[in-house]
């Protein structure tokens, strides 16, 4: 019988050790049979594979033999057990879990753990009032490892590959915390958030892979529709300055990736317009409609195809790496006012 995924749940006296160069690091408990069990950060199939590769389990039992480890006074979440490789899993699949254990790590009762994403996420921590009470390792070039009397997580992206990737009951409590946080609005939008609202706001990709080569000549064209065209660069620095952008919009644009997962930010009631780059492999890009029909969020794809010089072969070859293949995209800007005259 296959060994059961296990989606979310707590291991008490427990301990975590990342040794330097990990990246998954292992959940362990010492139990009174004197054995160490090591909780397997991936899929069954996978697990060896991690365990080995990177997890040294020699100076894991090195480190659980130690006597007198430090151990937290209280338990500890940990946020990215299984998540530290993208943008999208943070945001959709670790931050959302912290939803329904707030109280506790605002009065200081719960610690939280975070080894992966530190330059965005504690901005939306700072909002959400729990900056303080986290545990992260100071560097990634040595060992670092604590105990807790109890070690919860959730493990929401991969359990049920691919389908499966957030819960939205998390995702909707933290969307309710986080946007009746008014800390972070301007003062001059605070008196008219909802007489602002009917912006379009374009997620802006910059240079990166599956950037808009015409996106200057697309927003010039949405202006001529009468509304206010915000664009937006998502990135740490510029936070707080998105979520307020977000929130005076009525429909939110974006090319396929990462940077699509911002709509969780955006308020009830959003249109989403996504143009999906259409491409001869095959490629996953359900994530952002499966993530608006789970928001409530009106969502509609504008195709782009792309031609053969304008992807990577070597990378669309590989299926880890061909969400990188696509380098630029040229929406068809007739087809995308289409959808918006339908909107407005």
């Amino acid at each position: 019988m296959p060994v059961p995924h296990v989606i979310s749940g707590s291991l008490k006296d427990a301990c975590f050790f990342l040794g330097p160069g990990e990246k998954d690091g292992a959940l362990y408990a010492r139990r009174k049979d004197n054995r160490t069990y090591v909780l397997c950060p991936d899929s069954p199939e996978f697990c060896p594979r991690v365990i080995n590769d990177q997890v040294n389990l020699t100076r894991l039992r090195e480190h659980s033999q130690k006597v007198g480890l430090p151990k937290r006074e209280f338990p500890v979440l940990h946020l990215t057990f299984d998540v530290w490789y993208g943008v999208y899993h943070m945001l959709v699949s670790a931050l959302p879990s912290i939803a329904p254990r707030l109280d506790m790590l605002r009065n200081g009762t719960m610690e939280l753990f975070i080894h992966a994403g530190h330059n965005f996420v504690g901005q939306i921590l700072s909002v959400l009032g729990v900056e303080g009470n986290i545990l992260r390792p100071t560097s990634l070039t040595e060992a670092f490892h604590f105990c807790a009397p109890e070690i919860h997580f959730d493990l929401s992206t991969r359990p049920q590959y691919p389908r499966f990737e957030f819960s939205v009951p998390y995702l909707a409590e933290f969307r309710r915390n986080l946007l009746s946080m008014d800390d972070w609005m301007d003062e001059s939008n605070r008196p008219c958030r909802l007489k602002n609202r009917g912006h379009i706001v374009v997620l802006s990709r910059g240079h990166s892979s599956r950037a808009l080569g015409n996106e200057d000549e697309m927003v010039q064209a949405l202006k001529t529709l009468g509304r206010h065209v915000e664009v937006v660069t998502p990135d740490p620095k510029n936070f707080l300055h998105t979520l307020q952008a977000l929130s005076r919009a009525e429909i939110l644009l974006g090319a396929h990736g990462a940077n699509m997962a911002n709509m969780i930010f955006a308020p009830d009631g959003m249109k989403v317009v996504e143009i999906v780059p259409q491409v001869p492999f095959k490629m996953q890009d359900y994530h952002f409609w499966d993530l608006a029909a789970a928001l409530n969020f009106t969502y509609l794809p504008v195709g782009d195809k792309v031609m053969p010089n304008e992807y990577d072969h070597q990378l669309a070859a590989d299926p880890m790496t061909e969400d990188k293949a696509v380098l630029s995209m040229h929406v068809d800007i007739e087809e995308a006012e289409s959808h918006f005259c339908g909107s407005l």
